[in-house]
């Protein structure tokens, strides 16, 4: 299903997004360049996960990309460079959080540049870490918290996913989240 989208649709579903709605992709699904491209002329902001890494990166137009939202490796490999300064210079008009496994998460952007340390849980399952670090860095994003509150309260969703077994069955909840960060303030 990831790789049968048309035209169509996604005229469809765009259709229905206001001026600075987050569209975020990743290179799961086909049409990337068309999505970026129509989802940018609307005024939309995109945000690319660019997992898996696609063979031809040169024909996506991450120009257009607001935030970049990758782990090392990806970030290397979009920059051609190991650095989130790479990265950043490459796309200047994209803010960046990468992942830096067990040493936190970094964020080079609009609101500055800073980094936070990961919270030290005891991992069991990391099948769906990063589909809940995204969405709820961007859910934090989209209620209006700041940047480093929303890395933080990703990170602590994160944490609480890798400790639990299973994708969908492991996204902790918004109650736990704010639990688990009551507990380790």
């Amino acid at each position: 299903a990831n790789r049968s989208m048309t035209s169509e649709y996604i005229e469809r579903v765009l259709d229905t997004a206001q001026p600075d709605d987050w569209v975020l992709l990743q290179n799961e699904v086909n049409l990337v360049p068309e999505i970026i491209c129509r989802a940018h002329e609307k005024g939309l902001r995109v945000v690319f996960n660019p997992s898996p890494m696609p063979e031809n990166l040169d024909a996506l137009p991450l120009a257009r990309v607001s935030l970049f939202m990758v782990n090392e490796i990806e970030a290397a490999q979009l920059a051609g460079k190991d650095t989130l300064t790479a990265l950043r210079a490459k796309y200047p008009n994209a803010s960046v959080v990468m992942t830096v496994g067990a040493d936190g998460v970094l964020y080079d952007g609009e609101e500055g540049r800073f980094q936070l340390p990961a919270f030290k849980v005891k991992a069991v399952d990391t099948t769906a870490a990063g589909d809940t670090f995204c969405g709820y860095f961007l859910a934090a994003v989209s209620a209006g918290k700041s940047v480093q509150t929303a890395l933080q309260e990703a990170s602590a969703a994160s944490a609480l996913a890798v400790s639990r077994t299973g994708a969908a069955p492991s996204v902790p909840t918004a109650d736990e989240v704010r639990e688990f960060l009551r507990r380790h303030a």
